[in-house]
């Protein structure tokens, strides 16, 4: 069976894991409101549904992948209805991943550490959960990335590495079991799930590079859940393709101001870190994290890499999604 297009469903019940019953001594410790958590989870509730439909009318020479993220009624009703209504072209993620080494955010030049501390607490556990024949290979490109950019970068790109990896040996094992063909010169792939800037632009973005696929898996925001404050009244009104595999998201809000982010659909973990650079020039800008906290203009947190201006222009980082460096 020759399929055109497959769809990723990713983490589409994160705040079902609540069952509805929000921790607020949680909520408080991490400056989420209240409101927002409601927010968030009606929203969630709503767009299950709507992934429903889309999987209704997924075509015949079309696929689902879905990645699932804990066992409530809500996710098992999801891999129920895309088995049910896909059969063989619904394939459910099982390969298993391990978050790196708890100790490593304590330590300066982390990654040097987990190369070569064989006794690091929680190295063997993060290794043994990856397919045996996958970790030369993963390993490997772990240290050409460290031949490139030294060893301190952030150790939870190491858990995303791993998972990209495992989920593409995955992906290819189904369809071959499971005889759907694919070209990799012209399938098109498309992500939704939770949250839409989070994991369901992290756990694909290697994917198409380790299964040798021409085009990236872009990112639907219609079919998505975003724990961003910022997209909770948002309308999404273009996404635009621009060099380097970027995409300029561009929303606008329920009282009419717009919205924009730069984010990759695409990324391995030895590219660059990218900039956008946006002018200023007649221009009232204003920048915000996820949290919906202000970081440009005026005094910026220190914890987070501050934004700089140059030749009349304002660098925002682009989001990458692989977790190597601290993003906004």
């Amino acid at each position: 069976m020759k399929i055109d297009r497959i769809y990723f469903l990713i983490h589409p019940a994160c705040w079902a894991l609540t069952s509805g019953r929000p921790d607020t001594s949680v909520l408080e410790a991490s400056g989420v409101r209240l409101s927002w958590w409601y927010s968030a989870y009606k929203w969630e509730k709503r767009v299950n549904q709507q992934q429903k439909q889309f999987i209704d009318n997924i075509g015949h020479d079309e696929a689902l992948v879905i990645y699932p993220i804990g066992d409530t009624p809500a996710m098992r009703e999801l891999e129920e209805h895309g088995t049910r209504i896909l059969g063989k072209r619904c394939i459910i993620q099982k390969a298993g991943i391990q978050r790196e080494p708890e100790v490593l955010w304590e330590m300066a030049e982390p990654i040097r550490h987990f190369l070569e501390d064989e006794e690091l607490p929680g190295r063997r556990e993060f290794w043994e959960v990856i397919p045996s024949n996958l970790r030369n290979e993963i390993e490997s490109e772990i240290r050409e990335v460290c031949v490139q950019d030294g060893y301190d970068w952030s150790p939870g790109a190491l858990k995303v590495i791993a998972g990209n990896r495992s989920y593409a040996q995955e992906i290819s094992d189904e369809l071959a079991e499971r005889g759907l063909e694919i070209d990799p010169a012209t399938l098109r792939c498309e992500a939704f799930g939770e949250g839409f800037e989070q994991c369901a632009m992290t756990w694909k973005s290697m994917v198409p590079h380790y299964l040798g696929w021409t085009h990236p898996i872009e990112n639907n925001f219609e079919l998505s859940v975003s724990g961003s404050p910022v997209l909770f009244d948002a309308t999404l009104k273009e996404r635009i393709s621009l060099e380097n595999d970027i995409r300029l998201f561009l929303w606008e809000k329920s009282h009419g101001l717009p919205l924009g982010m730069f984010a990759r659909c695409r990324a391995r973990l030895i590219d660059p870190h990218y900039e956008a650079q946006v002018p200023l020039h007649d221009h009232h800008l204003e920048v915000r994290d996820h949290l919906d906290c202000i970081l440009w203009p005026g005094e910026q947190p220190a914890i987070k890499p501050a934004l700089e201006v140059e030749d009349g222009s304002l660098k925002v980082p682009v989001l990458s999604g692989i977790r190597k460096i601290q993003e906004h």
